[in-house]
């Protein structure tokens, strides 16, 4: 069983590596530098020596150094990654899982929770996966096929898991490694998966875990969710 886990979680993330560069640029035009899908030059580029997805990829903590500096923020925190000033772990929310047309535009430090869990690409990469590619920048209005994910495994609502899995393949999508990897550097997507399911699950905040499933279930009205 858990080998049929892994072959399936393996070919989510192959299948979302040829789509991810339009899913990632949040007009669907594409990043700047491209990214060639096919390439395995291009996957090189990817994650945190790509501008655009070093942003998404940034703790969301660190992200006030990545604005003031953006062009600088690349070098600077692959050195202080190697030397573990910053840790890039399951223990930092990147950017890429809060609401904005820019990764984390909106994020208050105050209150963190705030967008924790909407960022658009998560949305596009869940779409994907459970309706299909064509359904992922359609925006609201799609054609939901029978033989789609979500229909085939009769799913009517979201859970904590779908969007923990959605988010875990996000960022895999956007790094740099060609093929699925649990481990990312320190950042392990196991610890990360199981974090989310247990924020939404355990939250210090129940209003706030309801409307993020809420949420989903709206996003998706094509099949025809019931709202948490």
């Amino acid at each position: 069983m858990q080998y049929m886990i892994g072959q399936v979680r393996s070919e989510d993330a192959t299948h979302l590596k040829k789509s991810i560069s339009r899913y990632a640029s949040y007009d669907s035009n594409g990043l700047e530098p491209a990214i060639f899908p096919d390439s395995k030059e291009s996957h090189a580029k990817m994650g945190l020596n790509h501008p655009q997805l070093a942003r998404m990829l940034c703790p969301i903590k660190h992200l006030m150094e990545y604005q003031k500096l953006p062009s600088q923020f690349l070098c600077r925190t692959k050195n202080k990654i190697e030397s573990g000033e910053i840790k890039m772990d399951a223990r930092g929310w990147p950017a890429l899982l809060y609401k904005g047309k820019v990764a984390g535009e909106s994020f208050d430090q105050q209150n963190m929770q705030d967008g924790l869990f909407e960022g658009y690409i998560v949305k596009r990469v869940l779409k994907h996966i459970l309706t299909g590619p064509s359904s992922a920048l359609a925006g609201n209005d799609f054609h939901i096929s029978n033989t789609c994910n979500a229909s085939l495994h009769g799913m009517m609502s979201f859970e904590a898991e779908h969007i923990a899995y959605g988010a875990v393949q996000a960022r895999s999508s956007i790094s740099s490694r060609d093929k699925w990897s649990e481990n990312d550097g320190a950042f392990s997507y196991r610890k990360f998966y199981y974090r989310i399911i247990d924020v939404i699950r355990n939250p210090p905040d129940e209003a706030w875990a309801a409307a993020i499933l809420q949420h989903y279930n709206l996003y998706v009205s094509s099949l025809r969710m019931y709202s948490i």
